[in-house]
């Protein structure tokens, strides 16, 4: 499991940059940040970000001296 993952009330399961998407979509102040990553050249954009903080997510950790911890 390397995607971050929300699951809805109505079992609907939402991964990776679509789980900030759907969060973006409910903050206020966070909206303009969604249009942006709905619109064609602002959703490759957005995408290609989440990717790469993603696949480093546990570099960034250890540089910022953060303890890995895994879900049992």
């Amino acid at each position: 499991m390397q995607d971050l993952r929300l699951l809805l009330v109505n079992g609907e399961t939402i991964q990776g940059a679509d789980t900030y998407r759907y969060a973006m979509k409910r903050i206020w102040w966070a909206y303009p940040v969604y249009l942006f990553s709905i619109a064609p050249l602002g959703r490759n954009i957005f995408n290609w970000c989440y990717r790469k903080f993603a696949t480093h997510r546990y570099q960034i950790s250890q540089v910022c001296k953060i303890s890995r911890k895994t879900a049992d």
